[in-house]
């Protein structure tokens, strides 16, 4: 699995690091001579190279291999950390917006565009977010500035 969820980047510099180990690397595993060495799970290869399992985000080859080494593996952005969702464009706005309030996001933005001459639509986007639940206070549009500059965290 792990050879299939990282960029070819990514693999020519794991192949490259067993190799300095003595050791092959490919789609069925790790590998010392003929013996499979690591392979059974994605933990497995990493370990076998000494490596920490990078998450799927991470295996693009912009030197997380460094960053493992150096004990310094970025974070990820985890749901916890989502302050808001900036772009729902779709026909299922209002059950996006419900999602969005379940999970406990506190900023959702409907994007969707608009001409001058159609501004009168905009009330649209506030029905759809009543549709999906919301209050007059979750939509931020209808909120003093400084209140929306408090929410993202300025």
């Amino acid at each position: 699995m792990q050879y299939f969820t990282g960029s070819k980047e990514h693999n020519v510099t794991l192949r490259g690091r067993a190799k300095k180990m003595g050791l092959k690397i490919n789609e069925y595993g790790v590998f010392r001579g003929e013996e499979q060495v690591a392979g059974r799970t994605e933990a497995d290869v990493y370990a076998a190279l000494r490596l920490p399992c990078f998450p799927p985000e991470l295996r693009e080859n912009r030197r997380e291999s460094q960053w493992a080494d150096a004990g310094e593996l970025p974070a990820l952005v985890d749901l916890p950390d989502i302050r808001g969702d900036l772009h729902m464009h779709s026909s299922w706005t209002d059950v996006a917006c419900a999602a969005a309030q379940a999970l406990g996001v506190p900023i959702v933005i409907s994007t969707d565009a608009h001409r001058p001459e159609g501004l009168e639509a905009m009330r649209f986007g506030i029905n759809q977010a009543r549709r999906g639940g919301l209050t007059r206070r979750d939509v931020v549009n209808a909120r003093p500035w400084a209140e929306v500059r408090d929410l993202l965290g300025r």
